[in-house]
């Protein structure tokens, strides 16, 4: 989806900005909301805390709108298909699996592929 690669790419500019002003990259993934907070803060200039925040408010922004399009697929696929739902909810990692494959099923070009799905942490 073109809102996971937003998302994505608003985390690789905060993790490229350490890098350009050689600090330290932070110790744990910015995926979790949790590894976010004091980002920006690492940060003397504060223009560039600014635009720190502003990436980093983008992809909790993005998180949020990401977790409602996920739930609305889930609970219409238990509607629509209710045996493959269930199928898929009998492997490891369920609904992450169903989500990697509706990725990879749907138009090729805007959406990640299932490795990158597992690479991604999904």
């Amino acid at each position: 989806m073109k809102l996971m690669r937003l998302r994505g790419q608003s985390l690789a500019r905060v993790t490229n900005t350490f890098t350009q002003h050689n600090l330290a990259a932070p110790e744990k993934r910015l995926s979790s909301k949790v590894n976010r907070i004091g980002i920006a803060e690492r940060f003397s200039d504060v223009s560039v805390q600014q635009a720190v925040r502003s990436d980093l408010a983008l992809a909790e922004h993005l998180d949020d709108q990401l977790r409602g399009v996920e739930s609305y697929l889930v609970a219409h696929a238990k509607i629509d298909d209710p045996q493959t739902f269930a199928r898929l909810q009998t492997v490891r990692g369920s609904v992450r699996s169903w989500r990697c494959s509706m990725r990879s099923t749907t138009s090729a070009d805007s959406l990640p592929s299932s490795s990158s799905c597992r690479t991604a942490g999904w």
